[in-house]
């Protein structure tokens, strides 16, 4: 039987997307979520997330496209003129590969942010991060200390077979930028220890809808653990950096009851990741 993990990520992000989460929650598939504490929108998914405790929360590392937790000073190779994170990971990645991060900046960050979230009286079972920028090795490194220091063993492995992807969207860019995402994922295969066996999502990211959702639940592998990541909200459409999320258009596709039928007929079971905790030795 196939176990499946639906994540939402950018919990935080507006009030729009918060309450998309929520409802995509209590009346769909989504079982999990990821708080992003620079959100502008973050004190309302604080309060959201203490209504729903049944809502499993995860914490979504933000080093691009939002603005830092910390004063600008102590994340001056972070941000760019205007005092904000860089827009994109392609923009951040340049800047970590010339060797223009200071990752002691990052370490400061990244802990601020958990701390944030876990001043609220919040309980995170787990870690990813907006736009993958964890699966770059060194920030890896970084998330991996303080996913032992704060006791959260699952951290997001976003490896995405292309079997997954070969209905609706196939664009060279989306192929192209899965093929790299897998390759960082390569490399750090044996660093993330608790993580699921599987994950989807990414290629079609911000474009699930219903026809591309059922095609992916048709190919669960069985006797697995998969994590779906998706990007519900209330807004038909969501700019966010370069590009736009349907947010609409999945939480439509997350809450359809031609979905949910599918599920319970191939007896798939939703679970979340605090559900896993029982199980790891960490």
């Amino acid at each position: 039987m196939p176990k499946l993990i639906v994540n939402a990520d950018d919990f935080g992000f507006s009030e729009k997307t918060n309450d998309g989460i929520v409802e995509s929650n209590k009346r769909g598939i989504v079982t999990s979520t990821s708080i992003m504490a620079n959100g502008e929108a973050f004190e309302h998914a604080v309060a959201l997330a203490k209504k729903n405790p049944d809502l499993d929360l995860g914490i979504h590392l933000t080093l691009v496209g939002e603005t830092p937790i910390l004063p600008l000073n102590r994340v001056a190779s972070l941000v760019n003129h205007e005092g904000r994170f860089l827009q994109h990971a392609r923009s951040f990645a340049w800047r970590y590969f010339l060797g223009k991060i200071n990752f002691s900046e990052v370490r400061a960050e990244l802990d601020s942010q958990m701390n944030t979230v876990l001043s609220h009286g919040l309980k995170i079972s787990h870690i990813d991060s907006h736009q993958h920028v964890h699966m770059l090795p060194k920030i890896l490194n970084i998330v991996l200390e303080l996913s032992f220091k704060y006791n959260i063993p699952f951290i997001r492995f976003p490896k995405e077979y292309f079997t997954f992807s070969n209905e609706g969207k196939s664009t060279l860019g989306r192929a192209i930028k899965t093929k790299v995402l897998n390759s960082l994922c390569y490399v750090s295969r044996r660093k993330i220890v608790s993580k699921t066996d599987c994950f989807t999502g990414f290629y079609f990211d911000g474009d699930i809808n219903e026809k591309n959702l059922l095609k992916i639940l048709e190919k669960l592998p069985a006797d697995n653990v998969c994590e779906l990541m998706c990007h519900p909200g209330l807004e038909r459409k969501m700019a966010m950096e370069d590009f736009s999320y349907h947010s609409g258009q999945e939480t439509d596709a997350l809450t359809s009851q031609k979905v949910i039928n599918f599920i319970s007929q191939r007896e798939i079971e939703l679970i979340s990741f605090k559900e896993l905790h029982s199980s790891i030795v960490f």
